[in-house]
């Protein structure tokens, strides 16, 4: 989704409807809007309002306008314009030029204008212009309207050019009629292009090809802008400094550049001799190549593995009388996959000033604040992440922000793949069972433990078992080609894995299991805990290799972190947690002792007693009980049919 105000030059043949149909299919969204008709025979700046931008079309249309237009004296029509029929033609030979300029510049000021017939104005529920089709013409009240100024920039009689600066609601083919008829002669527009709205003006504009273009050009082009003040004033401020850092940038001007011109076109508070809106512009590349260029903006943060990371920045003065002291920040680099590209109005930053905690602000804590939230959800979204700044940020003020808030996060995360499956079927019979299957876990996220941990003794020796990770990586496998996301947290095992959908976070220790799989569950919405995880570790750790004496040897053991009863512990009645039991004897009273002490929706129970079961080899016999008391034995089996029947136990009870 696009938000925003985009400048778009209409051109000619083009309604201000078809320009909004063109630009939902090129932005590939339904809500937008224009803000002020332009007809089909004119051409011109159009600003073109995108998602959010939409609440502003209205403000936009009160905008005074521009327009350079061509008269024609001497000839008069249905539609004011040379597009519709003659109704009479007069001579104007007898005219002249200081005459005529008089007549012109006399429109300067407020007047009272009758609308066309030819126009969208609704009578009765019904629009002028279909009415005029119809023959009929009705009676218009005059409105007022005024003329800020005309210049005249040429004439040769019977046509004149000129620049016209007006308020909203003024037709520029009725001045040049009332031009005409003033002089007796009658007149009509031969020609008209609005140059401005508001702020918005012709050289910044960009045609719906170009738009295109740059569409289809793998790049991304964001800004965040912080008018000052607050509500609607800072609104329009942010707005037209965004639009214009979009609309330079895409014209491929330098970055520097870009921010050079937006300085020089932003309005100044002559009192504090500081400009009335700040931004911050990133253009990225689909490569990752970024350039960054700061104003007056809080910091930007850049997170790469988890860590702030340093941005090395090139200050570059700005040299303007009425700006004192002013410096634009200009940064190069490689974004690399995983990163994240952190920005913020000042509403984020001093947020909590003045209170006890916080005198001075969030300023120093925001970096803390945003580190901690990618350590305890590492996989989390751009939205989601900008989403608790911004919120964090509201509870530091107390519920009641004090200034705009704004957050922008860009996240270049790596690419998740798409499952397509293609028929015909195996067996048609089951296409239904298959296509099920496929969106069993549609936006889930499940994480799975597989393999044993080792506890280093010393360098070159462990306590580990002989969990080969085979059920562990089997279970993952299922759940990805059921739709699912999948973070497989695995000890030390030779497979591999290899659907797309599986994010493997290798681990050796059963305190590096812990830490990943209670981080991850968190924002999960099943845990399956395969993995063998070794229940002691030795006290003292040598860092060398522990040579034979001829005395015995004794090792002091520490109980490691119980992953299961952990996350049993934090579980909420959204999740569904499964465990393991690979027991010896009394296996079905130990499981089920297991389940209860720990929490656990589900536990699956193998014995080493079953030929066939166990560690290191293909196959498994299972069965799985729950806390509802049911009770499921299955046959042996090859673990990849083992991890479906677990699966589908999962997927019944979801």
């Amino acid at each position: 989704m696009y938000d925003g105000i985009i400048n778009v030059y209409k051109e000619k043949g083009f309604t201000s409807h078809d320009v909004v149909a063109k630009m939902r299919g090129i932005l590939g969204q339904r809500k937008i809007g224009h803000t002020g008709t332009l007809d089909p025979a004119a051409e011109g700046v159009l600003p073109v309002c995108a998602g959010k931008g939409t609440k502003l079309c209205d403000m936009l249309t009160d905008h005074d306008k521009t327009y350079r237009a061509v008269l024609l004296l001497g000839t008069e029509t249905d539609t004011e314009d040379t597009t519709g029929t003659v109704l009479e033609t007069k001579d104007t030979s007898g005219l002249t030029e200081d005459e005529v300029q008089d007549v012109v510049l006399s429109f300067i000021g407020d007047y009272a204008q009758v609308p066309p017939m030819y126009s969208a104005l609704k009578v009765d529920g019904k629009k002028l212009y279909e009415l005029a089709r119809e023959g009929k013409t009705v009676e218009r009240k005059a409105r007022p309207v005024k003329i800020f100024d005309i210049q005249i920039e040429k004439m040769e009689l019977p046509e004149v050019t000129m620049t016209v600066s007006c308020s909203k609601g003024t037709y520029i083919r009725t001045l040049c009629h009332d031009i005409g008829a003033k002089l007796s002669v009658g007149g009509c527009m031969k020609e008209l292009l609005r140059t401005k709205v508001g702020r918005f003006e012709l050289s910044e504009s960009l045609t719906l090809d170009e738009l295109q273009k740059l569409k289809e050009e793998d790049r991304i082009i964001s800004v965040l802008s912080d008018g000052l003040g607050s509500g609607i004033k800072a609104s329009v401020l942010s707005a037209m400094t965004a639009t214009m850092a979009m609309n330079y940038t895409a014209m491929n001007e330098s970055i520097l550049q870009t921010a050079l011109s937006i300085i020089h076109t932003l309005p100044k508070d002559m009192v504090r001799k500081i400009s009335y809106s700040t931004f911050c512009i990133f253009d990225i590349d689909c490569f990752g190549n970024t350039r960054i260029v700061e104003y007056e903006s809080p910091a930007v943060y850049l997170f790469r593995r988890g860590q702030a990371v340093e941005i090395r920045k090139k200050k570059i003065p700005i040299e303007r009388e009425d700006l004192e002291n002013t410096f634009l920040w200009i940064s190069e680099f490689k974004l690399e996959k995983e990163d994240r590209l952190i920005c913020f109005s000042d509403g984020v930053s001093q947020s909590g000033m003045g209170s006890s905690n916080m005198p001075f602000g969030w300023d120093e804590g925001v970096g803390i604040y945003i580190a901690e939230t990618l350590s305890q959800y590492p996989g989390i979204s751009a939205k989601e992440l900008a989403r608790k700044i911004v919120l964090r940020a509201e509870r530091n003020d107390n519920y009641r922000l004090l200034d705009d808030t704004s957050c922008c996060v860009i996240y270049r995360r790596t690419p998740r793949n798409l499952l397509i499956c293609t028929g015909p079927p195996y067996d048609e019979k089951k296409d239904r069972y298959l296509a099920e299957k496929v969106r069993d876990f549609k936006g889930k996220k499940v994480v799975v433990t597989a393999g044993p941990t080792y506890e280093k003794i010393d360098p070159v020796r462990f306590i580990g078992n002989y969990s080969s990770g085979k059920m562990g990586l089997a279970i993952a496998e299922e759940f990805a080609g059921r739709g699912a996301e999948v973070v497989l947290v695995c000890g030390p095992v030779n497979l591999k894995t290899s659907h797309p959908a599986i994010r493997r976070v290798d681990v050796e220790s059963a305190a590096q299991m812990y830490e990943v799989t209670s981080k991850e569950f968190v924002n999960s919405d099943v845990a399956v805990l395969s993995a063998a995880v070794a229940d002691f570790t030795p006290k003292e750790k040598a860092d060398h290799k522990i040579k034979r004496g001829k005395d015995d040897l004794l090792l002091e053991l520490l109980p490691t972190k119980d992953i299961a009863a952990e996350l049993g512990r934090i579980k909420t009645a959204s999740q569904l947690l499964v465990g393991f039991a690979l027991e010896t004897n009394d296996e079905e009273v130990n499981a089920l002792s297991k389940m209860q002490r720990k929490n656990l929706d589900m536990i699956v129970l193998n014995s080493l007693n079953d030929k066939g079961a166990g560690f290191s080899v293909d196959t498994n016999k299972v069965t799985i009980l729950d806390k509802a008391g049911n009770k499921t034995v299955y046959e042996l089996k090859t673990k990849v049919e083992v991890a479906k029947d677990i699966v589908d136990q999962i997927a019944s009870r979801l």
